[in-house]
């Protein structure tokens, strides 16, 4: 219910530290600081989008067709992602 307002809080607040130039701060957080936010975040994303890949029911790894499915995009977009320029 409140991703909506915390979406368009973020986006103001970066906005405005953008257009007072505050960006020159990030200088100040350590390397190691930055590398453990951006690690966190990622085991953040990886647990939610680990759900996509449970069965509803029993909550077990998905099987069958749709496990199949569901891990071969998985490979293919991850395969893409290393394969095509940036």
């Amino acid at each position: 219910a409140y991703l909506s307002g915390a979406v368009l809080l973020a986006g103001l607040l970066q906005i405005t530290v953008g257009c007072l130039g505050w960006g020159k701060f990030i200088k100040l957080v350590p390397h190691p600081v930055m590398l453990g936010f951006v690690n966190g975040l990622a085991i953040v994303i990886f647990n939610a989008q680990l759900t996509h890949f449970r069965d509803p029911v029993s909550g077990a790894l998905l099987g069958g067709a749709k496990g199949l499915t569901m891990w071969g995009l998985t490979a293919i977009s991850m395969a893409l992602v290393k394969v095509l320029p940036k």
